[in-house]
């Protein structure tokens, strides 16, 4: 289990954790289909988030998006950073832990790795108003590094902020955030095309080669992003 360094998470994010990993747990009980995923859920409770992750999906924080003084002279991208993020698990390059459900024909099959719902990794961290919170297959992480995916962010954030004026909104004035739908979408749409070019160098390839295994260009595979902003109560 992970806690943010430096931040003093409350109950909540332990709640949250056991919430998480129950639901996991519950998902993998209740399965009917046969295959086998990854799987990252978060439970945001009080002012704290907890996670848990199984895989090479997994989740980032990113924080300075709204509300800086950086904002108001046009520099949102130079102030946005990722706070924490989770670590993929692997039994080797490119083999993730997954939960897997097979059918009873298949019963005879040698599996070197049977992962269940209790290998995931946890996390808990504290949020703050204008936090943003991104979920992502690994169709997103393997095609963008993570200064890549926060370009496409404060991209998505100025064009908003010049649509409005120039006038970031503030924390308490949810109405006027940018919409996490469409900073999900160009998120998509930036790993899609990277995936497609033949020629680029991209997280997979550099893991590949680390692993000892020659690769170029972007990975074709599921993409799935789910953005949402951490706001305050009223």
């Amino acid at each position: 289990e992970s806690a943010l360094t430096g931040s003093s998470t409350s109950s909540g994010g332990e709640t949250a954790v056991r919430h998480v990993v129950a639901a996991l747990t519950a998902a993998e009980r209740g399965a009917t289909t046969f295959g086998a995923t990854t799987a990252v859920l978060a439970e945001l409770s009080g002012g704290a988030v907890g996670v848990a992750n199984l895989g090479d999906s997994g989740f980032r924080l990113v924080r300075g998006a709204m509300g800086t003084t950086a904002a108001l002279q046009g520099a949102v991208p130079e102030k946005l950073h990722i706070v924490c993020k989770s670590e993929e698990q692997q039994h080797g390059w490119n083999w993730p832990y997954q939960l897997m459900r097979l059918p009873d024909s298949l019963g005879t099959i040698e599996v070197s790795a049977w992962d269940t719902a209790a290998d995931c990794d946890s996390y808990k961290f504290c949020v703050y108003p204008d936090d943003l919170l991104l979920l992502c297959s690994d169709g997103l992480s393997d095609n963008l590094y993570d200064s890549e995916i926060l370009e496409v962010i404060g991209s998505v954030i100025k064009q908003e902020l010049a649509e409005a004026g120039g006038v970031p909104p503030l924390w308490s004035d949810t109405s006027r955030l940018p919409r996490p739908d469409r900073i999900a979408s160009a998120l998509a749409l930036a790993a899609k095309r990277r995936s497609r070019d033949l020629s680029a160098w991209v997280p997979f390839c550099e893991k590949a080669h680390e692993s000892g295994y020659k690769s170029l260009g972007g990975k074709p595979d599921d993409i799935t992003v789910v953005v949402a902003w951490v706001v305050a109560q009223n």
